[in-house]
């Protein structure tokens, strides 16, 4: 394999990785996937990602095996598979973290329509694609959520509108 070939593949899976994974908890298990593909590439001569990762998921691969085994060359040399798995744990350990804090699990498609959405704000903090999803459940929110972004804290919940509502329009004040 070119090197030309190699530093193409190393940028766009690297410049791609953060929005595949989305989530500190698939960083998490992306970041153990690496540590276990590392492991496997020195205890053999020839090196096979998919026999790998079919010995450790089985049929249940994480979804972003996909699309990573996409941007995968075929013809994958040992060293140049430990360099891309270093670079992309870099990259995942240099991400800036958002936590939302929400009363509810979010689906999948919710993950990435709030990932979508913070990366195109301008004033949410996150650098754009270089930020992860630490989603925290709490139950007793009533509504809305709690961002945690660049130093910054949004208060989203339903009880904060109201009392910024009050405030704002002096509503208490005028009915008394």
């Amino acid at each position: 394999m070119g090197e030309e070939v190699k530093l193409d593949f190393s940028k766009k899976i690297k410049r791609d990785i953060l929005n595949i994974l989305k989530t500190k908890q698939n960083a998490n298990e992306f970041v153990e996937f690496i540590h276990f593909l590392s492991n496997e590439t020195f205890s053999t001569d020839k090196f096979d990602v998919f026999a790998a990762v079919t010995e450790k998921y089985g049929d249940k691969r994480p979804g972003w095996f996909d699309s990573l085994q996409k941007n995968l060359p075929k013809d994958l040399d040992i060293k140049y598979v430990r360099e891309c798995l270093n670079g992309l744990e870099m990259v995942v350990d240099g991400a800036e973290i958002v936590k939302i804090e929400m009363p509810f699990v979010p689906s999948n498609s919710f993950i990435n329509d709030l990932y979508k959405l913070l990366g195109q704000s301008k004033t949410g903090g996150a650098s754009k694609g270089k930020f992860l999803i630490d989603v925290e459940v709490n139950e007793s929110l009533i509504g809305g959520a709690k961002i945690y972004v660049g130093g910054k804290y949004i208060n989203l919940t339903l009880n904060q509108m109201i009392l910024s509502y009050l405030e704002t329009n002096d509503a208490i004040k005028r009915y008394l």
